[in-house]
Parts: C-alpha cells; sequence; structure tokens
C-alpha cells in the first residue's frame, strides 16, 4: 500500500499546525502537537479505507468524485466548520468520522474529558472501511490494479 498520500498529509498537517503556532497566540507544546497529529491519523484512516473500497467498485474517474464528494461531505456535515449547526447536523455529526475527530480535538484543546463514543465511531468507520476494502480487494482478484 502507498503511504505517500498519508504521509503528504502528515506534512501537510505540520505545516498548518506550525504556521498558527506562528502567527497566533497559542503555544502549544509538543503533546498538544502529537495529540493533534494522532487524531488527524484517526480521521485520515477510515477515510482513506472507504476511498480504497470505493476505488475497487468505481472506475478510476468516477471513484475519484465520488470519494471526493464523500470526504468532503464528511467535513462539511461533521460539523468542523466551528458555527453552531442544526440540530439534525448535530446528530448526523456524532455518527461521522470527522465529527468525531473534531469533537476529540476540541475537547482535548480545551482541556474538557475526552468521549469514548468518539473513540467508538472512529474505530466503527475504521472497521467497516477495513472491512469492506479487503472484502472488495478480494473480489476484484487484481483485475483492477494490475
Amino acid at each position: 500500500m502507498d503511504c505517500r498520500p498519508i504521509a503528504c498529509g502528515l506534512i501537510s498537517a505540520m505545516v498548518t499546525f506550525g504556521i498558527g503556532t506562528l502567527v497566533s497566540a497559542a503555544a502549544p507544546s509538543w503533546t498538544d502537537f502529537v495529540a493533534i497529529i494522532g487524531f488527524s491519523l484517526c480521521l485520515a484512516i477510515p477515510i482513506t479505507l472507504i476511498g480504497l473500497a470505493l476505488g475497487f467498485v468505481l472506475s478510476k474517474k468516477t471513484a475519484l468524485a465520488v470519494s471526493l464528494t464523500v470526504a468532503f461531505s464528511m467535513i462539511l456535515l461533521g460539523g468542523i466548520s466551528g458555527f453552531p449547526m442544526p440540530q439534525w447536523i448535530e446528530i448526523v455529526s456524532s455518527f461521522l468520522p470527522s465529527g468525531a475527530a473534531g469533537s476529540l480535538t476540541a475537547n482535548y484543546l480545551s482541556g474538557s474529558t475526552l468521549n469514548g463514543s468518539n473513540f467508538l465511531v472512529l474505530a466503527g468507520w475504521t472497521v467497516a472501511g477495513l472491512i469492506s476494502a479487503v472484502v472488495l480487494y478480494r473480489r476484484d482478484e487484481g483485475r483492477k490494479f494490475r
């Protein structure tokens, strides 16, 4: 499996973290940095697995469009915008990996206790994405990616 996209994502997260530290009054510690990178990975893994599963079902161009649409929809419905959202979006957000990762990050940075259900949501999406990717990979039998 090619890890370059995840590595690029981590590098961009580190650069964003560094710029945010330089231009704001925030004074994060190394533990804050490690926690935020960890939460970012917890979000990147299920999204990547879902994209991989979509890649086995759809053509290349269609898979790209659909996976980007799914990822952006999860981000928008995940409540990461920071603005108050309607109640139904808050409910949907609690079941999405983007909402769980955003909630974990916000709780960690505000010093609140971390909600265990957010870890369960991330684990559930990761397991669902992994099972989907493995089943679809086996069904594909290497035809699509030779």
